[in-house]
């Protein structure tokens, strides 16, 4: 899962970045937008991304089903595969035993709506990395980095990474919901109905009944607490929705939370 942990580094000083955009990518408000910071699990987005687009020429198929992995093999070759059993925050409990076999849209539903470090290991797997890079690119992440699986620290200590910037995940989650990613309008579909079932919201806590649609993808570990949120203001057409992303690193989770919803809350009220 995406809970606390040992990934990210051990920077102390304070750091905030955010970025807030219309669905058509006019800049409404930024801060550190093009810092660079461990991405945590928000970078999943990109890994959606990728899927989808595999499925749509045909490469890979949704209903296709791959056996549930326990061990995954680090980037460095000379290290041991690891696993996540020695830490019981960051095992799924939803996921099938090992070897049980689940679907690629079961697979991507668990990534992103639980997110699951499992489930998210495995698509990287079935996708790849070039796919994911070439995702990241298409979508204008160009700052963003996918390097690694998840709680691969041997691949961490060869200098490996998952990166990101604010400015970066509203470009991914534009992407993600804005409909031109796919030709396929299912596929669009599938994509915003999985950030729209985020279980662990924090930008949405804010946003209270004064909103007809939101989905989003956060992340934290340690001192890290980060989140990409879009909505679709009350009475509003969906061309008139809003994404915003705002990283937080070296705050515990309750102040880090607190200047999310804080960040939040202004920039509504700056936005009218």
């Amino acid at each position: 899962m995406s809970a606390p942990g040992t990934e990210g580094a051990a920077v102390r000083e304070p750091v905030l970045g955010y970025c807030y955009e219309t669905l058509d990518g006019q800049r409404l408000a930024s801060y550190n937008g093009d810092r660079e910071m461990y991405a945590a699990s928000t970078l999943k987005l990109a890994v959606l991304l990728a899927a989808v687009r595999r499925v749509e020429v045909g490469e890979l198929r949704l209903e296709d089903e791959h056996p549930v992995l326990a061990m995954y093999a680090s980037a460095d070759a000379e290290a041991p595969d690891f696993c996540f059993d020695d830490d019981p925050d960051e095992l799924d409990e939803g996921m099938p035993a090992q070897g049980e076999p689940m679907t690629l849209r079961q697979i991507l539903w668990r990534m992103i709506a639980v997110s699951s470090n499992e489930a998210t290991n495995m698509a990287v797997l079935i996708v790849g990395y070039d796919a994911i890079r070439r995702a990241l690119d298409d979508a204008g992440a160009v700052s963003s980095r996918f390097e690694r699986l998840y709680g691969d620290l041997a691949g961490r200590a060869l200098g490996l990474t998952i990166s990101t910037t604010s400015a970066d995940l509203v470009r991914l989650m534009r992407a993600v919901i804005g409909g031109a990613w796919s030709a396929s309008p299912e596929l669009n579909d599938l994509m915003r109905s999985l950030v729209r079932a985020q279980e662990y919201p924090v930008i949405a806590e804010e946003l209270g009944g004064e909103v007809s649609e939101w989905g989003s993808k956060s992340g934290w570990i340690t001192e890290i607490l980060h989140d990409v949120a879009y909505w679709v203001p009350a009475g509003a057409d969906f061309a008139d929705a809003r994404i915003l992303a705002v990283c937080t690193r070296t705050l515990e989770h309750g102040p880090a939370r607190d200047v999310i919803h804080g960040v939040t809350r202004a920039l509504r009220s700056f936005d009218g």
